[in-house]
């Protein structure tokens, strides 16, 4: 699950990438009374080191971070 607290006033869009920067997720998601809450399934994905990147539709960043799945 990804939250993002606080007084967001614009849809979010979401993406999962891979190490080469390709996109291999892609979702908008409406914040709701200031907090927005998605749940992500990356269990289709192999094993390896991705990017989780949080934008709003104004291009600001909200979220940016590498995760890794085992």
């Amino acid at each position: 699950n990804i939250s993002f607290p606080g007084k967001l006033k614009s849809d979010i869009l979401i993406q999962v990438h891979d190490q080469n920067g390709k996109i291999l997720s892609e979702s908008k998601v409406s914040s709701a009374n200031g907090q927005t809450l998605k749940q992500l399934d990356l269990s289709s994905l192999p094993r390896g080191v991705y990017v989780i990147a949080a934008t709003t539709r104004e291009g600001k960043t909200v979220f940016n971070d590498k995760i890794v799945l085992y």
